[in-house]
């Protein structure tokens, strides 16, 4: 009888010993079918068209993008593609392009990334091209400005900075630093 005691407290301790070597190899960070998901996005658009309006409600500009995807984390939306332009009623002849745009949650100031291309194109003139990797767009009051090297194309002159804020609505660039290049005054 103390045989069959002592064989079956040694199968009940092998036992013991191999499912605690299970339960420590069973990793709960491992499962993921009980897990909870958590998702980050509040929604996403393929081409979306946004319309910014002014308080009369006259249409002031237009985005476009291949893709929208807003942020639950912060509201924001970012967007790949970017493309505005201020509606021609404006009499505002500036468009831009960009990689991509993030819109904060308060709607206020467009962040436009990664090939920053600005253009104006008024009748009878040389379009002028400004380019640089960091533009923050005010469109409300037409106003841009970076702290990027810029590089800015009219006519045949290219002129470099590094820093610059756009007037849009006067038509009119300010450099801040590192101004170098030439200008063939029309």
């Amino acid at each position: 009888m103390e045989l069959r005691n002592s064989f079956t407290i040694i199968g009940l301790l092998i036992c013991a010993v191999g499912s605690g070597i299970l339960l420590l190899q069973n990793d709960p960070k491992d499962r993921t079918s009980n897990a909870i998901v958590k998702l980050d996005t509040g929604y996403y658009m393929l081409g979306p068209r946004l319309t910014g309006t002014g308080t009369s409600g006259d249409i002031i500009y237009r985005i476009s993008a291949d893709t929208a995807q807003q942020s639950l984390e912060d509201g924001g939306i970012t967007l790949e593609s970017v493309r505005m332009a201020y509606d021609p009623g404006t009499e505002i002849p500036w468009s831009l392009v960009a990689d991509r745009g993030i819109i904060p949650p308060d709607g206020k100031v467009i962040q436009l990334t990664g090939n920053v291309i600005a253009t104006s194109e008024r009748e009878g003139q040389a379009p002028t091209r400004f380019l640089t990797e960091h533009l923050e767009v005010d469109p409300d009051l037409f106003i841009a400005r970076t702290e990027q090297k810029v590089t800015i194309d009219n006519a045949g002159s290219r002129i470099y900075a590094t820093g610059m804020q756009a007037w849009f609505r006067e038509d009119r660039l300010q450099l801040a630093s590192n101004v170098n290049g030439k200008y063939f005054p029309q």
